[in-house]
C-alpha cells in the first residue's frame, strides 16, 4: 500500500480557521433555509456547527449564552444529546441503525430554532453578527415574535440591528 505524505501534496490554497469554519456552515443553512431547500441537508450543517460551537467554547472556557447542558439534569445528558442529536446521528453513522427507519417531526422548525440557538451563541462567543446571521434573526423574529423577551436587556441586545438590516 502506497502512502501519500505532505511532500506529495499542493500547498493549500488557503487555510480555514474553527471560526472561518463554522461561519460558512452557519451561511450556507441559512441560505438553504431561505431557499427552502431540503431539510434534511440543512439539519446536517447546523447540528455541525452546534457541536463546533460547544466545543470550541469549552476548550476556550467560554460561556455560551444559551446553553442546553446548563438545564439539563447530569444525569439526563447523555438521553438528552441522544434524542437532540437523534436525526444527525441517523445520516452520520450506518453502522449503528443500518435498519433503522428514522421518525421525521417538524424538521424545518427545529432547524430554524436550533440555527437560531447557534446564531445567539456565535455572535456571543465572537462579537459578530455577519449579515446573513441579521437576516436570519429578522425572519426568526417575524417567524416567531413571541420568543423574544423584549423588556430583558439580552432581547434589546439581540434585536439591536435585526430590524435595520439591509440585503
Amino acid at each position: 500500500m502506497t502512502t501519500i505524505n505532505d511532500g506529495d501534496l499542493p500547498e493549500p490554497r488557503r487555510m480555514l480557521d474553527k471560526r472561518e469554519a463554522l461561519r460558512h456552515l452557519i451561511h450556507a443553512a441559512i441560505r438553504l433555509i431561505a431557499r427552502m431547500e431540503d431539510p434534511f441537508a440543512v439539519h446536517l450543517l447546523v447540528h455541525s456547527a452546534d457541536k463546533i460551537l460547544i466545543d470550541l467554547a469549552k476548550q476556550k472556557g467560554h460561556e455560551l449564552r444559551i446553553d442546553c447542558e446548563l438545564y439539563v439534569k447530569d444525569e439526563y445528558h447523555d438521553e438528552f444529546f441522544k434524542r437532540h442529536r437523534e436525526t444527525y446521528n441517523y445520516f452520520k453513522h450506518a453502522d449503528r441503525d443500518f435498519a433503522t427507519d428514522l421518525p421525521v417531526r417538524d424538521i424545518a422548525m427545529t432547524n430554524a430554532m436550533n440555527l437560531f440557538i447557534t446564531v445567539v451563541n456565535y455572535e456571543h462567543m465572537f462579537g459578530e453578527r455577519t449579515h446573513h446571521m441579521g437576516l436570519f434573526l429578522s425572519f426568526i423574529f417575524a417567524l416567531t415574535p413571541q420568543i423574544i423577551v423584549t423588556t430583558d436587556i439580552r432581547g434589546v441586545e439581540l434585536l439591536k440591528g435585526a430590524h435595520t438590516c439591509k440585503a
